[in-house]
């Protein structure tokens, strides 16, 4: 019962973020945004932007599965918010943060067997994005 509550309570959290992040897009206040992410990176996951960007791709998944407090429904939500910091970035920074998503969301994919229209659509959004 906990565990349902934090995670309903941690999607609000999240949607809320969502909601200032494209704010400061429309303002054009990309800094802000980025510092926005790296402080919920740190609250809701101890991880900081430059930790995510340096580790390895190869050891991405490992790395992650190391990391106890991160259950699937947290790993969604880790997915969503590293695409959005790629969103806020270009050139390779970008690339490796959409690398990092879309390597969440398929272990996802694989590790939970249960189709997700919505992960599909964000894995889609991502293999466009890398293609480009």
């Amino acid at each position: 019962m906990y565990e349902r509550d934090y995670i309903l309570k941690l999607a609000q959290l999240f949607a809320k973020l969502l909601s200032k992040l494209m704010g400061l897009k429309e303002k054009g206040d990309y800094e802000k945004a980025l510092e926005l992410i790296d402080e919920a990176y740190k609250e809701l996951f101890q991880l900081s932007s430059g930790e995510i960007i340096r580790i390895d791709s190869a050891q991405w998944i490992e790395f992650i599965k190391n990391q106890k407090l991160l259950k699937p429904d947290r790993l969604d939500i880790l997915a969503h918010l590293i695409k959005t910091e790629g969103d806020f970035n270009s050139g390779q920074k970008a690339h490796y943060l959409y690398l990092k998503s879309l390597a969440l969301l398929e272990y996802l994919n694989k590790e939970q067997k249960i189709y997700s229209f919505e992960r599909e659509a964000l894995i889609k959004e991502i293999k466009n994005k890398l293609n480009t």
